[in-house]
């Protein structure tokens, strides 16, 4: 789990915003965000993505690509469910 502080006058948080660009753009937008580094290449690392939308707005995630990168670094696609 990895904690952020996006704002000095809140608490540390793991749960990232992906959508307060947009809705301060009144729209969507693009965003490239670097979540970790140094992370150990002996190490498996998971990177799970759980959307949470509010209930008073039609809302969509659309994620185009998920970049990985150093020494053989590659990823799986955990199973949709959908199969």
């Amino acid at each position: 789990m990895i904690e952020r502080q996006p704002d000095k006058d809140k608490p540390p948080t793991d749960l990232f915003d992906a959508g307060a660009l947009g809705r301060m753009l009144h729209g969507n937008t693009h965003l490239a965000q670097t979540l970790a580094t140094g992370l150990d290449a002996a190490t498996e690392h998971t990177l799970e993505i759980e959307p949470v939308f509010t209930d008073d707005t039609d809302e969509e995630l659309r994620i185009e690509s998920i970049c990985v990168a150093g020494g053989k670094a590659g990823v799986t696609p955990a199973p949709s469910g959908k199969e």
